[in-house]
């Protein structure tokens, strides 16, 4: 690419070269990286015993375990994964912002109870609508800048990736209770769909963020057209 820039001495053409290949090789070393891990802490596990004594419950244990929270009564709870997966255009990101703005102002969604949490919304999609969006939903609901506690992230955190971790630390400090990851195919980069180990992967990053915050974590999926 050729751009040109004005100098103080005239002006002077500057070559500009774009690697093609950068986001696809930043994806697939994420995904060694995590890999490698993965296969580092498997090994770890083989090196020492489990004690399922621990780990037994009897009936009495087992009505110990408490009952989940609910974040959306009797739609979404608190430390928990869920997946709004639709094909594409049907409305999905609109419910999900629906959701997120519902927690972060502590308003009932549809007639549901809600309990008031700080809301992420992850926009790796659609990022020009999302503002509008937004806006839409505050003015329909009567809802100030200063009363809405949802914050957004304008890009992809590739799940698993290099940053993984250091996101989920950030969640933390920032005690979220909702987080909207949108879409999966854009968090998920070089992750191929219908590869069950792959995909695995993918679900343990999830986990690991839901274990780490007790947030409600949710992916946003588009299913084919077919």
């Amino acid at each position: 690419t050729q751009v040109a820039a004005q100098l103080p001495n005239g002006p002077i053409e500057l070559a500009i070269v774009l690697d093609p290949w950068e986001k696809a090789v930043g994806a697939e070393v994420s995904r060694l990286l995590v890999r490698r891990e993965a296969e580092k802490r498997v090994s770890g596990w083989g090196a020492r015993e489990t004690d399922f004594d621990s780990l037994a419950l009897d009936i009495v244990a087992l009505r110990s375990i408490p009952t989940p929270e609910p974040l959306v009564d009797g739609y979404l709870y608190r430390d928990t994964l869920s997946r709004i997966n639709g094909p594409s255009g049907h409305g999905k990101s609109f419910v999900a912002v629906d959701l997120a703005c519902c927690v972060g102002a502590g308003r009932t969604w549809h007639g549901h109870a809600v309990t008031r949490m700080s809301a992420l919304y992850v926009v790796a999609e659609g990022v020009a609508g999302m503002r509008y969006r937004a806006e839409a939903w505050q003015e329909r609901h009567q809802v100030s800048d200063e009363q809405l506690d949802v914050t957004f992230i304008a890009q992809a955190v590739q799940i698993g990736g290099i940053d993984w971790e250091r996101f989920i630390g950030w969640c933390i400090w920032r005690t979220f209770g909702y987080i909207v990851i949108d879409t999966q195919a854009r968090n998920t980069i070089g992750v191929k769909e219908n590869d069950a180990t792959e995909m695995g992967e993918v679900v343990a990053g999830l986990d690991a963020l839901r274990m780490a915050t007790g947030a409600c974590v949710q992916l946003i999926h588009h299913r084919g057209l077919t």
